[in-house]
């Protein structure tokens, strides 16, 4: 269901510049509209049947990262090493492991400690003082130096968010390795003497149909109904 905008994305990222930004835009949005829309499906019909013991217990590390989320522990091995203990207690449940992805996002902080400002104002200050100790005719940082760079890294960490520091470590592990190996996975096409009534099975044209023809329907449908009423300005 939502494996195409996912591909859509990727070439879109390798046209660069030659694609307008509001287009990057419009279908980043719809991708995350798309996946939602996605999970709940597997949610409701992917489900056969439940261990509520492994889903207590993913649900018992769900309350510890939120819990952790409330108290500002912003260590995204935390958010990491639990993220994929519910993963594992949710693949056990029986319920879409997927569930678990989005769940565990949600609870990751999204917000940085210190805004632009602040830590531009702080980095210039910290730049000087390092300047200062400049040269100190040693392989070696002085004292006041070593101290320096560990102001500047954690000002820098105060300067992220936990969300996009995991997003960006993810991003080349996801992008060239899980994406294509999703494709090849589970595209499931099989080229034979009988391909071509393989086309015209009521299944291959139904998928087609859906999303030649009805994916490009409601997009446009629901786009022009957010911008009549006003919702997506």
């Amino acid at each position: 269901m939502a494996t195409d905008i996912a591909f859509a994305l990727a070439l879109l990222s390798m046209a660069g510049k030659h694609i307008p930004s509001s287009v990057k835009v419009f279908l980043s949005a719809l991708a995350v509209a798309d996946d939602l829309g996605a999970v709940l499906v597997i949610a409701f019909f992917y489900t056969l049947e439940v261990n509520f013991t492994a889903l207590g217990v993913a649900g018992i590390f769900l309350a510890v990262l939120v819990a952790g989320n409330r108290l500002g522990v912003r260590s995204s091995i935390f958010y990491l090493v639990i993220g994929i203990s519910i993963w594992i207690g949710f693949l056990l449940s029986g319920v879409h492991a997927t569930i678990a992805g989005v769940l565990v996002a949600f609870t990751i902080p999204a917000v940085t400690k210190i805004d632009e400002v602040v830590y531009s104002d702080n980095l210039k200050k910290l730049t000087h003082e390092f300047e200062k100790e400049i040269p100190n005719n040693s392989t070696l940082t002085t004292p006041q130096e070593h101290k320096t760079i560990q102001h500047v890294k954690n000002l820098s960490l105060a300067a992220e968010t936990p969300l996009q520091k995991i997003e960006h470590a993810l991003h080349p592990w996801v992008a060239f390795g899980v994406m294509p190996l999703f494709a090849l996975a589970n595209s499931g096409i099989v080229i034979g003497a009988d391909f071509l009534t393989s086309v015209i099975n009521p299944v291959s044209i139904g998928v087609a149909a859906g999303l030649i023809i009805g994916k490009f329907t409601g997009i446009l449908f629901f786009t022009w109904l957010m911008v009549k009423t006003g919702m997506g300005a």
